[in-house]
């Protein structure tokens, strides 16, 4: 059961999606965020997990907190960019309100990609790829590589939005990389994000 108290931003609102009368779900849209609240939101989510799955490890050290921050930051971003075409169809703008308006994106009546939507992703992924390298710059233990790797995952999409300039809605994103598995291997093998 969710309740108030597990919910850390003000802002979020309950859709329960019914289907014949019975409840299916409770589904959080992230409205009314803006950019610093969303890094807040990956703060309490992605970067939660990474910082439990690193304790059970035993990993604690500054440099280690700091790399799972960030890297929660990064990946919840680009999670938050590679879901746009698949949500904004439906009406669901998971993307910073603030952005969108400095932008000029209108958001009423969506069912492709609005004009000014790539300044907005170029903006949301400018902050994502600066925890990377705020990631990467730190100096990290051998094994604390291995959770962060979600960091490789979230850079290769990074770059594939830069080569489709931005263009959340291009059909290349939405396929799968079929040389990630080996780019994660790599990393882990190299022992670096």
């Amino acid at each position: 059961m969710i309740t108030k108290q597990m919910l850390p931003l003000r802002q979020l609102r309950y859709v329960r999606m019914r289907s014949g009368g019975t409840c299916k779900g409770i589904i959080l849209i992230l409205s009314r965020l803006s950019h610093q609240e969303l890094e807040d939101y990956s703060d309490q989510t992605v970067t939660a997990v990474l910082l439990a799955v690193l304790r059970c490890m035993g990993m604690r050290s500054p440099d280690v907190d700091k790399a799972a921050c960030h890297v929660g930051r990064a990946v919840g971003i680009a999670t938050v960019l590679r879901s746009a075409p698949m949500l904004i169809p439906h009406g669901e703008i998971r993307l910073p309100r603030e952005l969108l308006s400095k932008h000029h994106v209108n958001t009423r009546g969506l069912s492709a990609a609005p004009a000014g939507l790539d300044n907005v992703a170029f903006a949301l992924g400018s902050i994502a790829n600066t925890h990377l390298e705020n990631a990467r710059s730190l100096s990290l233990p051998r094994d604390a590589v291995a959770p962060l790797l979600p960091a490789v995952a979230a850079q290769r999409f990074l770059r594939q939005l830069e080569r489709a300039a931005f263009d959340t809605f291009d059909p290349k994103l939405q396929r799968r990389d079929s040389t990630l598995p080996l780019a994660l291997l790599w990393a882990r093998v190299a022992g670096s994000l």
